[in-house]
């Protein structure tokens, strides 16, 4: 690993979702024709719950030291990958992102209790309300007509069901970049009950 390594804790997606945003992201392409998108690959869709920004090694262990008491009794839990979204809002989105639905309560429960146990290793965050939603795809220039664009198709084009995502394992993940992109990469799993 680096000297500083870009960690956040989550959950990577299953192989059938990706295939499924997959299929979504194609009809997205086709709809948009030509608008400049960044499409994120099937093996690196994951659920972020909490982001721990660029950290050192040791600072890595640390926050994997303090999971795992927030984790202990935690049960598994099961979505469904159900529509899209737009971030920061729906009508001129930069962000299109899936959407979790299922024990979304009980979720955002645990997602507090997560950054509650990383103050130590990144401090209190201001943050928005997390919505359990992951990124499959952003602009890649932010013009308002781009925006509107991506808003406009978001509205007409349906996503539907994109399958089941459980949720059995958290993972402290590494992103890296390279030539060839952005690779996910779990450093250490933490089974759930």
């Amino acid at each position: 690993m680096d000297a500083l390594n870009r960690v956040v804790i989550g959950v990577k997606a299953p192989a059938e979702v990706g295939r499924k945003v997959e299929e979504v992201q194609l009809l997205y392409k086709r709809r948009l024709m030509g608008e400049q998108m960044r499409w994120t690959v099937s093996s690196e869709l994951v659920l972020t719950l909490v982001t721990l920004g660029e950290l050192r090694v040791d600072q890595i262990a640390r926050a994997g030291a303090l999971l795992e008491p927030v984790l202990q009794g935690v049960p598994k839990m099961t979505f469904r990958v159900d529509g899209l979204t737009g971030t920061p809002n729906v009508l001129q989105p930069r962000f299109l992102e899936a959407i979790l639905k299922g024990p979304v309560e009980e979720l955002s429960a645990f997602q507090k209790r997560l950054m509650g146990a990383m103050v130590p290793v990144i401090g209190v965050q201001e943050t928005k309300p997390w919505l359990p939603t992951f990124t499959i795809g952003r602009l890649s220039k932010e013009a308002e007509q781009s925006r509107l664009n991506l808003g406009r198709v978001l509205k007409t084009v349906p996503a539907g069901d994109m399958g089941e995502f459980p949720i059995n394992e958290i993972c402290l993940l590494q992103y890296a970049s390279s030539g060839a992109g952005v690779t996910v990469s779990p450093i250490r799993s933490f089974p759930l009950a």
